[in-house]
């Protein structure tokens, strides 16, 4: 179970599960304005690496993409997300769904004192 770059979640221009290693480094920058209630644009850049020891996670020769996508929500919860990003390895086309019918977790303390 290594870390892993590439994917929706990290370098989003590159194939899922594209970099791996002991070590990773990751930066992801995104600007997100609203279009109108309900969709969100945002521009993105990743940039990050993996290395097998920790002293060689540097700044030097990072991968990295950038890219534009869409974020659908309903207040203010995003449910599905699209991102398209680019790098010198080609494009990537990412549609995530987001739970919103998820349920939400139960209380489990109790305002009853113990008998």
């Amino acid at each position: 179970m290594q870390p892993i770059l590439g994917g929706s979640e990290s370098l989003r221009g590159y194939r899922a599960y594209r970099f791996h290693g002991n070590n990773l480094l990751l930066f992801n920058v995104e600007y997100r304005y609203e279009i109108f209630s309900g969709l969100d644009m945002a521009i993105f850049a990743d940039a990050g690496k993996v290395a097998p020891r920790r002293g060689l996670i540097n700044f030097k020769d990072l991968e990295s993409d950038v890219g534009i996508g869409m974020r659908f929500n309903v207040r203010n919860d995003v449910f599905m997300r699209i991102d398209a990003g680019y790098s010198h390895e080609g494009f990537q086309l990412w549609v995530k769904f987001n739970g919103p019918f998820t349920t939400f977790p139960s209380r489990t303390s109790s305002s009853q004192g113990d008998f």
